[in-house]
C-alpha cells in the first residue's frame, strides 16, 4: 500500500480489520484459501539425519526438538567446565556493579510513561503476543488501552508471577523459498 500517505499510512494496519468486517464472507473459496495457507505452514514430512522420511506427528516433533537442541551445541569435552568457570569468574569480577540507589530505581512498579517509551522502541510489524495484535495496534490505541495494560503488568509484579498469557510465546518455522522443505535446516524459527 505504498500509495498511502500521511494519516492513511498510519491506519494501514487497521485496513485488514476493515476488510475482514466488510470484505469477503466465509465462503467455500475463503475456507479453501485458509486451508492452503494452513497447509503451507504445517510440516507433514521430514527427512531424519539418516535420510529416512518420517510423517508421524510425534516423530516429527521429536526430530524438531532434537534438531534445535543440537543446533548451537558445542562439544568441548572436559575443558567445558573449566571454560565455564573462567567465564563466570570474569563476569563476577570484571563487570561493573550497580549501586544500591541504582538497584532500587530498577525495582518496583512501572509507570505509564515507561510503558509508552518501551512500546516506541519495539519493531513495528511484529506481534509481541499470541493474540496477533501488532506493536502498531498497541501504539495507535495506547491512550485507550495503556492504563489497563499497565495495571496488568503491575498486578504481575505484585503477585511475583506473570499471567499464563504473558508467559506464552509462539515460535513459527518459516520455510525458505524454493528449498527442500523435508529438510529441517530449510526452515527459520521466528
Amino acid at each position: 500500500m505504498s500509495h498511502l500517505r500521511g494519516e492513511g499510512r498510519r491506519l494501514y494496519p487497521f485496513l485488514k480489520i476493515r476488510w475482514i468486517e466488510l470484505g469477503e464472507k466465509p465462503t467455500k473459496n475463503f475456507f479453501n484459501m485458509e486451508r492452503r495457507n494452513y497447509n503451507k505452514k504445517t510440516i507433514t514430512e521430514l527427512t531424519e539425519g539418516g535420510g529416512t522420511t518420517i510423517s508421524n506427528d510425534d516423530d516429527i516433533l521429536e526430530e524438531i526438538r532434537g534438531f534445535y537442541e543440537n543446533l548451537h551445541k558445542t562439544d568441548l569435552g572436559e575443558d567445558s567446565t573449566l571454560l565455564f568457570q573462567g567465564f563466570t569468574e570474569n563476569l563476577r569480577t570484571k563487570l561493573p556493579k550497580l549501586s544500591g540507589d541504582q538497584r532500587d530505581l530498577l525495582e518496583g512498579k512501572l509507570t505509564l510513561e515507561e510503558c509508552r517509551r518501551a512500546l516506541l522502541c519495539l519493531r513495528c510489524g511484529k506481534s509481541p503476543g499470541e493474540d496477533g495484535f501488532t506493536v502498531k495496534f498497541y501504539q495507535f490505541f495506547f491512550e485507550l488501552l495503556g492504563q489497563e495494560f499497565l495495571d496488568s503488568i503491575n498486578a504481575s509484579y505484585d503477585q511475583n508471577e506473570l499471567s499464563i498469557s504473558q508467559r506464552r510465546g509462539v515460535i513459527i518455522l518459516i520455510p525458505k523459498e524454493d528449498a527442500n522443505l523435508k529438510d529441517l535446516a530449510n526452515h527459520h524459527a521466528s
